[in-house]
């Protein structure tokens, strides 16, 4: 099966702000405290609810017959519908089950609404089969759910601790979405080695098949020679 592990960052829709709170006179980084502020005093977190952010960027790990490789969609520059539209292609090229750790409550809906707002048509909608990572391992609503970090390192992985909203934004800010992509990345990375070990608790793969897409992973990270994709697997063969 050709599968598509996914992790998306998003940062505040300042332009939907903008209309749903006619703010019109400010900077994008006032707009988004005035969302933040909004969300607060309406009882909520500080995190924003997905259908008041847009997607910055989009990056994962593709497994296919033909060997693993990372994904980076429509590389830095791209606006929001260019990184739609080749998450569209990617898909449509063949991958059969999309995965995101915590997809149902974040990645996915958080996809989901941007197609509709740009009057696309929605990779998700139908085509492929989507996994859940996390919901997939808890089962049921019971009990507290583990970060991505934290499941990871109970799988004996480095994990990673990741970026914060906030830090996300103040990239944003900066233009300096590198820092965002690498985070993406290592999420990707994560979850995709949770799900492998997801796989030999279901009894879908063997041990064998497991270390061996270890090694296949560990190999191509290691031939990218990007500092934090090797760090990451020094990290883990040290472990």
């Amino acid at each position: 099966m050709n599968v598509l592990v996914i992790d998306t960052a998003r940062i505040p829709d300042t332009d939907l702000g903008k209309r749903l709170y006619g703010l019109n006179d400010l900077s994008a980084s006032d707009i988004a405290r005035v969302m933040h502020t909004k969300n607060r005093e309406g009882g909520n977190d500080d995190s924003l609810p997905v259908y008041l952010c847009s997607v910055m960027t989009i990056s994962g790990i593709i497994r296919t017959g033909d060997g693993v490789s990372l994904y980076r969609a429509a590389g830095h520059t791209a606006s929001e519908p260019g990184l739609l539209e080749d998450l569209q292609k990617t898909i449509d090229g063949g991958i059969e089950r999309v995965v995101a750790w915590d997809g149902y409550r974040t990645d996915f809906p958080l996809l989901n609404y941007r197609f509709l707002s740009r009057g696309m048509t929605n990779a998700l909608s139908g085509k492929v089969d989507l996994v859940d990572l996390s919901a997939d391992i808890k089962v049921g609503n019971g009990g507290d759910q583990p970060t991505l970090h934290e499941a990871a390192v109970m799988c004996g992985l480095p994990g990673n601790q990741g970026l914060s909203e906030y830090d996300i934004w103040r990239a944003c800010l900066d233009n300096n979405d590198e820092i965002v992509q690498n985070n993406c990345e290592l999420n990707a990375v994560n979850s995709w080695l949770v799900y492998l070990a997801n796989e030999i608790c279901r009894g879908n793969i063997s041990r064998q098949q497991q270390d061996m897409e270890y090694q296949l992973l560990q190999d191509y990270l290691v031939d990218t020679k990007k500092p934090h994709l090797v760090d990451f697997v020094q990290a883990w063969v040290s472990q």
